[in-house]
């Protein structure tokens, strides 16, 4: 067996020492989040249409629950969960018709009526 010479064994040392060192600079949530957000093909409906790792994870989960495998029901459910908690909370608007608002829209007050 031929061994490789010193120079580049010692090149491909070096390579992994710096990999090692990017990665270890990486936080957990980091490399989790470029993990999942990376792009890939995947045919759906006979169509190839590119989407993330976490869209195929999740695609993939609907697909087996709605044949019915409890399993991946479970999964979708925590995953909906898991979104519902971190999405942002909605601002509800609810207008009041009284007559505060009707004066304040310039439809008068208590003595105009429609």
């Amino acid at each position: 067996m031929k061994r490789e010479p010193e120079r580049d064994r010692s090149q491909q040392k070096r390579k992994r020492r710096r990999q090692a060192r990017r990665l270890a600079a990486e936080g957990t949530i980091t490399i989790l989040t470029r993990l999942l957000t990376e792009r890939h093909y995947l045919l759906i409906n006979g169509e190839a249409q590119q989407v993330t790792v976490i869209e195929a994870i999740i695609l993939q989960l609907l697909q087996k629950a709605s044949v019915g495998e409890k399993r991946a029901m479970k999964g979708v459910l925590k995953y909906q969960q898991f979104a519902n908690r971190r999405m942002p909370k909605r601002l509800n608007l609810r207008f009041v018709d009284d007559e505060y608002t009707r004066r304040a829209t310039g439809r008068g007050g208590s003595d105009h009526h429609e």
